[in-house]
Protein backbone atom coordinates (compact mmCIF):
# COMPACT_ATOMS: atom_id res chain seq x y z
CA UNK A 1 0.00 0.00 0.00
CA UNK A 2 2.93 2.28 0.60
CA UNK A 3 4.43 1.76 -2.35
CA UNK A 4 1.41 2.59 -4.32
CA UNK A 5 0.54 5.91 -2.50
CA UNK A 6 4.63 6.76 -3.36
CA UNK A 7 4.27 6.20 -6.72
CA UNK A 8 0.74 8.64 -6.84
CA UNK A 9 2.45 10.79 -4.93
CA UNK A 10 5.32 10.91 -7.59
CA UNK A 11 2.51 11.27 -10.54
CA UNK A 12 0.84 14.24 -8.10
CA UNK A 13 4.36 16.01 -7.92
CA UNK A 14 5.60 15.59 -11.36
CA UNK A 15 1.87 16.76 -13.01
CA UNK A 16 2.22 19.62 -10.92
CA UNK A 17 6.29 20.20 -12.15
CA UNK A 18 5.36 20.09 -15.70
CA UNK A 19 2.16 22.23 -15.78
CA UNK A 20 4.20 24.79 -13.89
CA UNK A 21 6.60 24.93 -16.73
CA UNK A 22 4.28 24.69 -19.40
CA UNK A 23 2.48 27.91 -17.68
CA UNK A 24 6.30 29.46 -17.92
CA UNK A 25 6.37 28.98 -21.17
CA UNK A 26 3.37 30.71 -22.47
CA UNK A 27 4.03 33.73 -19.45
CA UNK A 28 4.21 37.17 -20.78
CA UNK A 29 8.10 38.34 -20.66
CA UNK A 30 7.48 41.46 -17.44
CA UNK A 31 5.93 38.22 -15.30
CA UNK A 32 9.20 35.95 -15.55
CA UNK A 33 11.40 38.00 -13.49
CA UNK A 34 8.17 37.31 -10.67
CA UNK A 35 8.03 33.94 -11.35
CA UNK A 36 11.53 33.02 -11.05
CA UNK A 37 11.82 34.82 -7.59
CA UNK A 38 9.56 33.87 -6.10
CA UNK A 39 6.45 31.61 -7.27
CA UNK A 40 8.56 28.85 -8.47
CA UNK A 41 10.50 28.66 -5.09
CA UNK A 42 7.86 28.88 -3.13
CA UNK A 43 5.53 25.74 -5.55
CA UNK A 44 9.19 23.49 -4.55
CA UNK A 45 9.36 24.17 -1.07
CA UNK A 46 5.93 23.30 -0.70
CA UNK A 47 5.89 20.12 -2.91
CA UNK A 48 9.53 19.38 -0.71
CA UNK A 49 7.48 19.92 2.09
CA UNK A 50 4.36 17.77 1.03
CA UNK A 51 6.79 14.87 0.35
CA UNK A 52 8.49 15.17 3.84
CA UNK A 53 4.73 15.19 5.56
CA UNK A 54 3.66 11.59 3.37
CA UNK A 55 6.91 10.09 3.02
CA UNK A 56 8.96 11.24 5.74
CA UNK A 57 12.57 10.61 6.26
CA UNK A 58 14.12 7.31 4.22
CA UNK A 59 14.79 4.47 6.24
CA UNK A 60 16.93 2.53 3.76
CA UNK A 61 20.18 3.00 5.18
CA UNK A 62 23.23 4.02 2.80
CA UNK A 63 25.97 1.98 2.70
CA UNK A 64 29.74 2.60 1.88
CA UNK A 65 29.35 6.32 3.50
CA UNK A 66 33.51 6.87 3.57
CA UNK A 67 33.39 5.84 0.13
CA UNK A 68 30.54 7.71 -0.96
CA UNK A 69 32.24 11.17 0.52
CA UNK A 70 35.61 10.51 -1.22
CA UNK A 71 33.68 10.15 -4.89
CA UNK A 72 31.53 13.33 -4.03
CA UNK A 73 35.04 15.51 -3.56
CA UNK A 74 36.43 13.57 -6.38
CA UNK A 75 33.41 14.15 -8.68
CA UNK A 76 33.54 18.39 -8.02
CA UNK A 77 37.29 18.27 -8.49
CA UNK A 78 37.26 16.43 -11.51
CA UNK A 79 34.78 19.08 -13.14
CA UNK A 80 36.93 21.94 -11.55
CA UNK A 81 40.29 20.69 -12.65
CA UNK A 82 38.68 20.00 -16.43
CA UNK A 83 37.72 24.09 -16.70
CA UNK A 84 41.17 24.59 -15.58
CA UNK A 85 42.63 22.32 -17.98
CA UNK A 86 40.95 23.66 -20.77
CA UNK A 87 41.35 27.33 -19.55
CA UNK A 88 44.77 27.14 -19.75
CA UNK A 89 44.82 25.15 -22.83
CA UNK A 90 42.04 27.15 -24.85
CA UNK A 91 42.06 30.19 -23.06
CA UNK A 92 40.15 31.79 -20.63
CA UNK A 93 37.52 34.84 -20.84
CA UNK A 94 34.79 36.43 -18.73
CA UNK A 95 31.82 35.47 -17.88
CA UNK A 96 29.20 37.89 -19.09
CA UNK A 97 26.38 36.02 -16.34
CA UNK A 98 28.96 36.57 -13.46
CA UNK A 99 28.88 40.48 -13.98
CA UNK A 100 28.35 41.51 -10.06
CA UNK A 101 27.68 39.71 -6.55
CA UNK A 102 24.04 40.83 -6.48
CA UNK A 103 23.93 38.82 -10.07
CA UNK A 104 25.53 35.80 -8.08
CA UNK A 105 22.99 36.32 -5.42
CA UNK A 106 20.41 35.99 -8.05
CA UNK A 107 21.32 33.02 -9.86
CA UNK A 108 22.02 31.53 -6.57
CA UNK A 109 18.31 32.10 -5.29
CA UNK A 110 16.73 31.48 -8.65
CA UNK A 111 18.19 28.78 -10.06
CA UNK A 112 20.55 27.25 -7.28
CA UNK A 113 17.96 26.85 -4.79
CA UNK A 114 15.76 25.48 -7.14
CA UNK A 115 18.13 22.68 -7.99
CA UNK A 116 18.50 21.86 -4.83
CA UNK A 117 15.37 21.44 -4.07
CA UNK A 118 15.14 19.71 -7.01
CA UNK A 119 17.30 16.77 -5.34
CA UNK A 120 15.34 16.84 -2.33
CA UNK A 121 12.26 15.59 -4.90
CA UNK A 122 14.49 13.53 -6.94
CA UNK A 123 16.21 12.16 -3.69
CA UNK A 124 13.29 11.23 -1.80
CA UNK A 125 10.97 9.79 -5.36
CA UNK A 126 13.58 7.58 -6.11
CA UNK A 127 14.84 6.41 -2.70
CA UNK A 128 10.94 5.83 -1.73
CA UNK A 129 10.38 3.46 -4.66
CA UNK A 130 10.46 0.16 -4.77
CA UNK A 131 13.02 -2.67 -7.10
CA UNK A 132 9.81 -2.89 -9.62
CA UNK A 133 8.94 0.82 -10.03
CA UNK A 134 12.85 2.35 -10.01
CA UNK A 135 13.26 2.35 -13.40
CA UNK A 136 9.96 3.95 -14.13
CA UNK A 137 10.87 6.11 -10.84
CA UNK A 138 14.17 7.33 -12.57
CA UNK A 139 13.41 8.44 -15.81
CA UNK A 140 9.95 9.69 -15.12
CA UNK A 141 11.58 11.99 -12.15
CA UNK A 142 14.54 13.12 -14.73
CA UNK A 143 12.50 14.34 -17.72
CA UNK A 144 10.41 15.95 -15.63
CA UNK A 145 13.14 17.93 -13.62
CA UNK A 146 14.96 18.67 -16.65
CA UNK A 147 11.72 20.39 -18.33
CA UNK A 148 10.79 21.80 -15.22
CA UNK A 149 14.56 23.87 -14.89
CA UNK A 150 14.49 24.59 -18.16
CA UNK A 151 15.17 28.78 -17.78
CA UNK A 152 16.15 29.18 -20.81
CA UNK A 153 13.21 27.75 -22.73
CA UNK A 154 12.37 31.20 -24.07
CA UNK A 155 15.37 31.49 -25.78
CA UNK A 156 14.29 28.31 -27.84
CA UNK A 157 10.88 29.40 -28.87
CA UNK A 158 12.16 32.93 -29.74
CA UNK A 159 14.98 31.92 -31.78
CA UNK A 160 17.70 33.73 -29.86
CA UNK A 161 20.08 30.79 -29.89
CA UNK A 162 20.91 28.26 -33.58
CA UNK A 163 19.45 25.26 -33.10
CA UNK A 164 22.53 22.96 -31.87
CA UNK A 165 23.74 25.30 -28.91
CA UNK A 166 20.16 25.15 -28.10
CA UNK A 167 19.92 21.44 -28.22
CA UNK A 168 23.16 20.73 -26.64
CA UNK A 169 22.91 23.19 -23.84
CA UNK A 170 19.40 23.46 -22.97
CA UNK A 171 18.28 19.70 -23.77
CA UNK A 172 20.99 17.45 -24.13
CA UNK A 173 23.36 18.13 -21.27
CA UNK A 174 20.97 18.62 -18.44
CA UNK A 175 19.46 15.40 -19.37
CA UNK A 176 22.81 13.69 -19.30
CA UNK A 177 23.46 15.69 -16.24
CA UNK A 178 20.10 14.61 -14.61
CA UNK A 179 20.38 10.88 -15.87
CA UNK A 180 23.66 10.68 -13.98
CA UNK A 181 22.21 12.49 -10.59
CA UNK A 182 19.23 9.89 -10.72
CA UNK A 183 21.64 7.13 -10.64
CA UNK A 184 23.60 8.28 -8.12
CA UNK A 185 20.85 8.64 -5.76
CA UNK A 186 19.71 4.89 -6.32
CA UNK A 187 22.36 3.90 -4.27
CA UNK A 188 24.39 6.80 -3.33
CA UNK A 189 23.74 9.66 -0.52
CA UNK A 190 21.96 12.80 -0.61
CA UNK A 191 25.21 14.89 -0.31
CA UNK A 192 26.29 13.03 -3.55
CA UNK A 193 23.38 13.85 -5.34
CA UNK A 194 22.97 17.24 -4.22
CA UNK A 195 26.66 17.81 -4.97
CA UNK A 196 27.38 16.81 -8.18
CA UNK A 197 24.10 18.21 -9.84
CA UNK A 198 24.91 21.76 -8.24
CA UNK A 199 28.67 21.72 -9.38
CA UNK A 200 27.63 20.68 -12.77
CA UNK A 201 24.78 22.80 -13.46
CA UNK A 202 25.63 25.52 -11.69
CA UNK A 203 29.41 25.89 -12.48
CA UNK A 204 28.35 28.51 -15.65
CA UNK A 205 26.30 30.95 -13.47
CA UNK A 206 29.03 31.26 -10.81
CA UNK A 207 32.33 30.97 -11.88
CA UNK A 208 34.06 34.42 -13.33
CA UNK A 209 35.94 32.90 -15.83
CA UNK A 210 35.30 30.24 -18.22
CA UNK A 211 37.27 28.43 -21.24
CA UNK A 212 36.59 29.66 -24.67
CA UNK A 213 34.96 27.10 -26.22
CA UNK A 214 31.22 26.96 -28.01
CA UNK A 215 28.35 26.38 -26.04
CA UNK A 216 28.31 23.46 -27.79
CA UNK A 217 31.71 22.56 -26.95
CA UNK A 218 31.04 23.03 -23.23
CA UNK A 219 27.88 20.85 -23.08
CA UNK A 220 29.44 18.51 -24.21
CA UNK A 221 32.41 18.21 -22.06
CA UNK A 222 30.02 19.03 -19.20
CA UNK A 223 27.78 15.73 -20.08
CA UNK A 224 31.48 13.84 -20.70
CA UNK A 225 32.96 14.45 -17.55
CA UNK A 226 29.33 13.80 -15.78
CA UNK A 227 29.31 10.08 -17.68
CA UNK A 228 32.97 9.45 -16.59
CA UNK A 229 31.87 10.03 -13.23
CA UNK A 230 28.61 7.87 -13.19
CA UNK A 231 31.39 5.32 -14.61
CA UNK A 232 33.92 5.67 -11.75
CA UNK A 233 30.79 5.54 -9.54
CA UNK A 234 29.75 2.37 -11.02
CA UNK A 235 32.99 0.66 -10.87
CA UNK A 236 33.96 1.72 -7.31
CA UNK A 237 31.06 0.44 -5.33
CA UNK A 238 30.69 -2.65 -6.95
CA UNK A 239 29.84 -5.04 -3.77
CA UNK A 240 33.53 -7.34 -4.28
CA UNK A 241 35.29 -5.02 -4.75
CA UNK A 242 33.86 -3.63 -1.37
CA UNK A 243 34.65 -6.84 0.54
CA UNK A 244 37.93 -7.10 -0.33
CA UNK A 245 38.41 -3.67 1.02
CA UNK A 246 36.77 -4.49 4.17
CA UNK A 247 38.89 -7.55 4.41
CA UNK A 248 41.93 -5.43 4.18
CA UNK A 249 41.46 -2.86 6.23
CA UNK A 250 40.77 -5.95 8.81
CA UNK A 251 43.81 -7.46 8.19
CA UNK A 252 46.02 -3.97 8.09
CA UNK A 253 44.38 -2.39 11.43
CA UNK A 254 47.37 -0.51 12.42
CA UNK A 255 48.48 0.77 9.21
CA UNK A 256 45.74 1.46 6.38
CA UNK A 257 47.25 2.06 3.03
CA UNK A 258 45.94 4.62 1.02
CA UNK A 259 43.58 3.98 -1.76
CA UNK A 260 43.74 4.78 -5.11
CA UNK A 261 41.21 7.68 -4.48
CA UNK A 262 43.09 8.84 -1.48
CA UNK A 263 46.07 9.26 -3.85
CA UNK A 264 44.64 10.52 -6.69
CA UNK A 265 42.78 13.63 -4.61
CA UNK A 266 45.91 14.14 -3.28
CA UNK A 267 48.17 14.68 -5.78
CA UNK A 268 45.07 16.49 -7.87
CA UNK A 269 45.37 19.04 -4.77
CA UNK A 270 48.88 19.40 -4.93
CA UNK A 271 49.28 19.63 -8.72
CA UNK A 272 46.58 22.74 -8.18
CA UNK A 273 48.07 24.11 -5.86
CA UNK A 274 51.93 23.78 -7.45
CA UNK A 275 49.98 25.36 -10.79
CA UNK A 276 48.54 28.13 -8.87
CA UNK A 277 52.13 28.95 -6.97
CA UNK A 278 53.51 28.83 -10.79
CA UNK A 279 51.05 31.35 -12.14
CA UNK A 280 50.06 29.18 -14.32
CA UNK A 281 46.13 29.46 -13.86
CA UNK A 282 43.55 31.89 -15.04
CA UNK A 283 43.73 33.03 -11.88
CA UNK A 284 47.33 33.42 -10.25
CA UNK A 285 48.95 35.08 -6.57
CA UNK A 286 50.72 37.98 -5.66
CA UNK A 287 51.92 38.95 -2.58
CA UNK A 288 52.09 42.74 -1.01
CA UNK A 289 55.26 43.67 -0.39
CA UNK A 290 55.03 47.18 0.60
CA UNK A 291 52.33 49.58 2.55
CA UNK A 292 51.21 51.81 -0.71
CA UNK A 293 47.57 49.95 -1.03
CA UNK A 294 47.13 49.45 3.24
CA UNK A 295 43.38 49.91 3.66
CA UNK A 296 43.00 47.58 0.83
CA UNK A 297 45.62 45.19 0.39
CA UNK A 298 47.38 45.12 3.75
CA UNK A 299 51.27 44.41 3.45
CA UNK A 300 51.70 40.17 3.51
CA UNK A 301 48.87 39.49 2.04
CA UNK A 302 48.47 37.45 -0.65
CA UNK A 303 45.97 38.53 -3.49
CA UNK A 304 44.17 37.11 -6.44
CA UNK A 305 44.66 38.11 -9.71
CA UNK A 306 42.49 37.58 -13.06
CA UNK A 307 44.75 37.22 -15.84
CA UNK A 308 43.85 39.56 -18.74
CA UNK A 309 45.01 39.49 -21.98
CA UNK A 310 46.66 42.46 -23.51
CA UNK A 311 43.82 42.53 -26.43
CA UNK A 312 41.11 42.43 -23.22
CA UNK A 313 42.75 44.88 -21.89
CA UNK A 314 41.12 48.40 -23.41
CA UNK A 315 37.37 46.67 -22.78
CA UNK A 316 38.07 45.69 -19.45
CA UNK A 317 40.22 48.12 -17.46
CA UNK A 318 38.29 50.98 -16.11
CA UNK A 319 39.02 54.06 -13.74
CA UNK A 320 38.62 52.68 -10.03
CA UNK A 321 40.12 49.18 -10.61
CA UNK A 322 43.00 47.77 -9.23
CA UNK A 323 45.41 46.10 -11.72
CA UNK A 324 48.43 44.56 -11.53
CA UNK A 325 51.09 45.23 -14.22
CA UNK A 326 55.09 45.80 -14.52
CA UNK A 327 56.61 49.11 -14.44
CA UNK A 328 59.19 50.18 -17.14
CA UNK A 329 61.55 49.28 -14.48
CA UNK A 330 59.98 45.38 -15.10
CA UNK A 331 59.37 45.91 -10.97
CA UNK A 332 55.51 44.74 -10.17
CA UNK A 333 53.36 46.26 -8.69
CA UNK A 334 49.62 46.20 -7.42
CA UNK A 335 47.44 50.23 -8.24
CA UNK A 336 44.59 51.31 -8.49
CA UNK A 337 43.42 53.13 -11.66
CA UNK A 338 42.79 56.49 -11.13
CA UNK A 339 42.61 58.39 -15.00
CA UNK A 340 42.35 57.17 -18.28
CA UNK A 341 44.82 59.29 -20.56
CA UNK A 342 45.79 58.92 -23.84
CA UNK A 343 49.17 59.10 -26.17
CA UNK A 344 49.96 61.00 -29.15
CA UNK A 345 49.34 58.15 -30.96
CA UNK A 346 45.77 57.18 -29.82
CA UNK A 347 47.17 54.24 -27.48
CA UNK A 348 45.30 54.21 -23.58
CA UNK A 349 47.74 54.51 -20.99
CA UNK A 350 46.70 54.35 -17.19
CA UNK A 351 47.50 56.93 -14.38
CA UNK A 352 47.35 54.40 -11.38
CA UNK A 353 48.18 55.46 -7.43
CA UNK A 354 48.62 53.43 -4.30
CA UNK A 355 45.68 53.67 -2.08
CA UNK A 356 47.82 54.89 0.72
CA UNK A 357 50.03 57.14 -0.78
CA UNK A 358 49.08 60.79 -1.67
CA UNK A 359 50.60 61.12 -5.02
CA UNK A 360 49.42 59.71 -8.95
CA UNK A 361 52.17 57.42 -10.25
CA UNK A 362 54.41 59.34 -12.23
CA UNK A 363 54.82 57.28 -15.18
CA UNK A 364 51.59 56.00 -17.16
CA UNK A 365 51.10 52.21 -17.70
CA UNK A 366 50.85 51.41 -21.38
CA UNK A 367 48.11 48.28 -22.21
CA UNK A 368 51.08 45.93 -22.82
CA UNK A 369 52.06 46.49 -19.26
CA UNK A 370 48.83 45.48 -17.75
CA UNK A 371 48.74 42.12 -16.66
CA UNK A 372 45.61 41.38 -14.75
CA UNK A 373 42.64 42.69 -12.22
CA UNK A 374 43.17 42.25 -8.50
CA UNK A 375 39.85 40.78 -6.65
CA UNK A 376 40.08 38.72 -3.38
CA UNK A 377 42.85 38.59 -0.71
CA UNK A 378 43.81 36.57 2.09
CA UNK A 379 45.32 38.64 4.92
CA UNK A 380 49.24 37.76 6.04
CA UNK A 381 49.66 34.48 4.26
CA UNK A 382 52.19 35.88 1.86
CA UNK A 383 54.37 36.99 5.21
CA UNK A 384 57.25 34.54 4.04
CA UNK A 385 58.15 35.69 0.94
CA UNK A 386 58.10 39.62 2.23
CA UNK A 387 60.79 38.18 4.60
CA UNK A 388 62.70 36.82 2.22
CA UNK A 389 63.07 39.83 -0.18
CA UNK A 390 63.96 41.66 3.41
CA UNK A 391 66.66 39.06 2.69
CA UNK A 392 68.19 40.01 -0.16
Amino acid sequence: MMKTINLKLALVVCVVLVVMQTAFVFMPSHLLRLYNMGMRPLIYVVLVMALVVFMGNNARRVGHGDLIKKLTLLFVLMYGFTLLFLAFFVGASHNSMVTSFPVVMRHLWERGFVIFLGDVIRYKLIKSTGTKERRFMLVMVTVVLVYSQLNHIHRITQGHLPVADAFFELIFSPLVIGSVVSYFAIKGSFLLVASVSFTYIMAPYLLPLLPTVSLMAFSLISSGVAFIAAMIYYVSIDSNKLQMMRIQEKRAATYRKKTRINQSLTASVIGLILLFASGLLPIYPVVILTESMTGTFNRGSLVFVERIATDDVFNRIEAGMVIHFISHQNVEYIHRVVELVYDAEGERHYMTQGDAVYLVDPVPVPQSHVRGIAHAFIPYLGYPVVLLNERR
